[in-house]
């Protein structure tokens, strides 16, 4: 069982449907002390490549095993050259303005652990999601699969 309380540096990897190559944020973690097998912790995507809210991890480990979810509070869209938020995303595509707020982000992570403990990597998934419009239109954001790696912080001990 690896202990994986500290600070990690890492980076995930997505597709922007309209422009071609991967697109690549970085991202700081924080995981906190607990029991072996239970991971919480904080996530900050880099603002220049990603979304600026901190999010919220919660998951587990088993072995070389880890499995999370991130929970940022207010749901993005794909765009380039970042993610905006959907309310930006539905004024521009479709006119129209959400009369509700309509959640959090959800990406559900899932990794192995090196053997030194000092590297995670593995694969996200973000499940698809409906969108009900002022209007009753109705917009379904795909679901979308991504990989990630992280490292141990070494300037933070």
């Amino acid at each position: 069982m690896h202990r994986l309380a500290g600070n990690w540096i890492g980076s995930y990897t997505y597709l922007e449907p309209r422009v071609p190559g991967a697109r690549v944020v970085g991202f700081r973690l924080q995981l906190f002390e607990g029991s072996p097998w239970r991971l919480i912790g904080e996530v900050l995507d880099d603002p220049a490549g990603g979304m600026d809210d901190k999010g919220i991890v919660s998951g587990w480990s088993w072995r070389q095993y880890v499995w999370f979810r991130k929970t940022l509070p207010s749901l993005h869209v794909a765009h380039d050259p970042k993610p905006i938020p959907i309310a930006d995303y539905v004024r521009a595509h479709y006119g129209e303005t959400l009369d509700r707020d309509p959640g959090t982000h959800v990406v559900s992570y899932r990794g192995i652990v090196a053997p030194n403990a000092a590297v995670i990597s593995g694969s996200w998934t973000i499940s698809h999601r409906r969108i009900v419009l002022p209007s009753k239109r109705v917009i379904v954001l795909p679901s979308a699969v991504g990989s990630w790696h992280m490292r141990r912080d070494a300037s933070m001990r």
